[in-house]
């Protein structure tokens, strides 16, 4: 799904995870902008702190500070965003490549874990109804053999060359992209890019 296809007359119900800082913050400043869609951001601040993040911050936006590794489907304020949405953008994600050799069980919690916790909440939140939100994942680099594990691509990376992970980040990526193709597409029936 692109922008484009949240440009409809139907206002839409968005999820944005890891939506709080740079990247986040200009996707759900388009989302409003093509739309005026409804646009809820999971976020738990853990990479900066919510004090620098506030300057991002979209007072359209509602925001509910939730890890999802841990609450996602427990916390009322996450469940009841997580019914009826439309589409999932996933960007949460431990991305720091050094951080995932100092910390590889962080790393590998939020990548792995806190995308298959994210999932599970969304389908126990929508299963009664007819259709599953739509989840756009956001992948990386790092998953392509081209990726030297020092932040360099020696060259254009492109998924006809392969996957290879050489960093915990990668790896975690790549477990997190088959959980969304397995569980999320094969199991709950949701549709996924």
């Amino acid at each position: 799904i692109g922008m484009s296809d949240t440009t409809t007359t139907t206002k839409k119900k968005i999820i944005v995870t890891g939506g709080a800082e740079f990247i986040g913050s200009h996707l759900i400043n388009k989302l409003w902008e093509d739309n005026n869609n409804e646009v809820i951001v999971f976020d738990n601040y853990s990479s900066y702190g919510k004090e620098h993040c506030a300057h991002y911050a979209n007072p359209k936006a509602q925001y509910v500070e939730v890890d999802i590794c841990y609450a996602v489907g427990e916390l009322p304020d996450s469940r009841m965003a997580l019914a009826d949405a439309h589409v999932i953008y996933h960007l949460a994600a431990e991305a720091r490549i050094q951080a995932s050799f100092d910390y590889p069980e962080l790393s590998l919690n939020t990548n792995v874990i806190g995308t298959m916790s994210l999932l599970t909440a969304a389908y126990e939140a929508n299963k009664t109804r007819l259709r599953m939100p739509k989840i756009i994942f956001t992948s990386t680099s790092s998953l392509h053999k081209e990726f030297d594990g020092q932040n360099k691509i020696s060259t254009v990376a492109t998924i006809d060359k392969g996957i290879d992970p050489k960093t915990p980040y990668g790896i975690g990526k790549h477990a997190a992209e088959k959980l969304i193709e397995q569980y999320w597409g094969n199991q709950c029936g949701g549709d996924w890019v």
